[in-house]
């Protein structure tokens, strides 16, 4: 597709500029080109920075089930693994250095991890959980509820401006708002940062065919212009 070659373009400028080859900005602005997305909203993906990821990472929390939640968020952030992957995932499926994530359609997919993602899985390899599952298991409500207090909690304060209403946008914490979902946008948003192509990003993140990449990409582009 067009977006695809235009996503290659842009790649390679990225690098281009980096090395001093190029000194012109103006290709930053090639997604503002191209047809917009219908069925995503830009302004209401929400994703953490690093140094918001590191906060949240670094905090110190006395209860278990908090810790537990702080650990899952940020193993989706530190590897695009979706939550409900998370809960399918078995002993078996964690190897020395990688995961090994099967999709509801069968696709298999190996993620190699980094130090963060390693220390978490470290931490509960040796822990048994019924079903022989990797990680505790968290239901949806417990995980936003917990996931909610650890970013009050590390001072995750940073404001942004949501859809509210149907008709209305009001200004909330990034705190008061954390969701799984943001945990795999930030995955994303950090990963493109990082100059990650998109066809890793899917190796990683199994995000096919998802408007996310694109958005997140130019919403970064936006920022530093």
């Amino acid at each position: 597709t067009i977006r695809r070659f235009v996503n290659i373009l842009v790649w390679f400028l990225n690098w281009a500029t980096e090395k001093g080859y190029n000194l012109y900005q103006e290709y930053k602005l090639f997604y503002n080109l191209l047809e917009k997305q219908k069925k995503t909203d830009n302004k209401n993906i929400i994703f953490l920075t690093s140094n918001e990821l590191e906060l949240l990472w670094s905090l110190q929390v006395s209860s278990r089930k908090e810790q537990q939640v702080r650990d899952l968020f940020c193993l989706s952030a530190f590897t695009g693994i979706r939550f409900s992957e998370i809960n399918r995932l078995k002993k078996n499926d964690i190897g020395a250095d990688s995961l090994t994530v099967t999709g509801p359609r069968g696709r298999v997919r190996h993620i190699t991890l980094n130090e963060y993602a390693g220390e978490i899985v470290q931490k509960y390899s040796n822990k048994y959980y019924p079903g022989d599952k990797a990680f505790p298991a968290v239901s949806p409500v417990s995980y936003i509820k917990w996931i909610r207090i650890a970013g009050e909690e590390c001072g995750l304060d940073r404001k942004i401006l949501l859809n509210y209403k149907s008709h209305e946008r009001k200004l909330f914490r990034i705190s008061s708002v954390l969701s799984p979902v943001i945990a795999v946008n930030t995955f994303i948003a950090i990963s493109l940062e990082n100059g990650m192509s998109e066809v890793a990003l899917a190796g990683f993140s199994g995000i096919v065919r998802d408007n996310r990449i694109y958005a997140i990409r130019e919403n970064l582009m936006l920022k530093e212009l």
